[in-house]
């Protein structure tokens, strides 16, 4: 089980709405679902690990409690970036969800 003074940082997990617009275009975008407490750390590489170099990750592991409306198609906001959902583990022994996300570039809405 988690404890909760573990749980520091605020994210918030958005879904994905299809809807069409006024000229019968498909269009997509993403809305808020729920915030809550979370454990966020950056996934170091192994450059620098290996190498001691100063590397700017954009892969982060996410430790919440476990939740049943919490699944692999959302996406993760947290600290004024989106992330999309590449690892998802749900562990109700644990009571908890560990889910590794990478970092969207807003321009373009792909990863970095």
């Amino acid at each position: 089980m988690l404890a909760s003074g573990t749980l520091k940082d605020r994210i918030t997990f958005l879904r994905t709405e299809t809807a069409q617009n006024d000229i019968g275009e498909q269009t997509t975008s993403w809305t808020e679902v729920m915030t809550c407490w979370a454990n966020v750390k950056y996934q170091k590489g192994w450059r620098d690990m290996a190498n001691g170099e100063v590397w700017l990750p954009n892969t982060i592991i996410v430790t919440i409690r476990w939740r049943s409306n919490v699944d692999d198609r959302m996406r993760i906001r947290w600290d004024g970036q989106e992330y999309y959902i590449s690892a998802f583990n749900r562990s109700r022994d644990a009571g908890s969800i560990t889910i590794t996300a990478t970092k969207i570039q807003a321009e373009d809405g792909k990863e970095e």
